[in-house]
């Protein structure tokens, strides 16, 4: 499993990295042309990141915040060609700060399993952002908590 984790984390970084070297920002076309497929890998990744940072030994070992601030920055960039990139930047700034927290807060109270998790923290996390276990399926009416993640 760790392996599995490893490689995701890994090809996370690999698609930021190759968006941000080959993005062009006067015009021209670079290794992705159509900027909507660079946001949205751009953006899949961070989510992978995020995930990442529940695992403190995966994430150091990978350097995983280098490659959160690269993401970031180059979804920042191409924050002007869609008002809804900057609502992605927000949404991923919040659930990695929720994850943050909630993760110290449990691993600090001791109420963490040797891997590091809990399913105290499991359960807080997915109540935070409004996941209903009975009900896994979601679309875009489900949207609701992105921005109530606070």
């Amino acid at each position: 499993m760790r392996d599995c984790a490893y490689l995701c984390v890994s090809n996370a970084q690999t698609i930021i990295t190759l968006i941000s070297e080959h993005y062009k920002d006067d015009g021209s076309v670079g290794l992705i042309p159509a900027w909507w497929y660079r946001v949205y890998y751009t953006h899949l990744a961070a989510t992978v990141l995020i995930a990442a940072k529940l695992h403190p030994d995966l994430s150091l070992e990978l350097e995983v915040l280098e490659a959160w601030d690269r993401a970031i920055s180059m979804l920042q960039a191409h924050k002007h060609l869609s008002p809804f990139i900057s609502q992605f930047i927000t949404t991923l700034q919040n659930i990695s700060n929720k994850v943050w927290e909630t993760h110290n807060t449990t691993v600090q109270s001791g109420d963490a399993t040797p891997d590091g998790y809990s399913n105290a923290f499991m359960e807080d996390l997915f109540r935070d952002i409004g996941f209903d276990p009975n009900n896994p399926a979601f679309g875009l009416d489900d949207m609701y908590w992105v921005n109530d993640v606070n």
